[in-house]
């Protein structure tokens, strides 16, 4: 079984399987669900990713979290659950979209809040006030 994964942001943390649970439960459509729970429909996914997963384990004890996720929408589109993977899709193109924005937003306030006037051009739009003074870093976080 896979025993470590690595994280977007390069960390490698320890395999935990509830986590692939908690995923695919909260993207399970009600339109996937015919005659069976929500709970058999999670668990036969999860399952097949597990299953998948250990057999990976000849070829390497780290994955990638991005793989981890391909794995399940192609396992939930194997089993039927088509809608369900689209929703998982969508819903992964979110929340990249998101962190990419976060990451974005912290370069640019350590950018005013660490670099000199000379080295940030966001510092250098007033020629009343010095940018690397507090209230000329200030105003510009304002």
């Amino acid at each position: 079984m896979i025993k470590m994964v690595t994280k977007r942001d390069g960390r490698v943390v320890p395999f935990d399987a509830d986590k692939i649970k908690l995923a695919i439960g909260l993207s399970i459509k009600e339109d996937d669900v015919a005659n069976t729970t929500m709970d058999e429909i999670i668990n036969v996914i999860y399952y097949e990713v597990i299953t998948i997963l250990s057999n990976m384990n000849d070829v390497c004890d780290v994955i990638n979290v991005e793989d981890i996720q391909d794995i399940i929408v192609t396992s939930m589109k194997n089993l039927g659950y088509v809608k369900s993977a689209k929703n998982f899709t969508t819903y992964r193109n979110k929340r990249t979209k998101v962190r990419e924005r976060k990451t974005t937003l912290m370069k640019q306030i350590s950018e005013m809040a660490n670099a000199s006037a000379a080295e940030s051009d966001g510092k250098r739009e007033n020629a009343n006030i010095d940018g690397d003074t507090a209230m000329g870093t200030m105003l510009k976080f304002g």
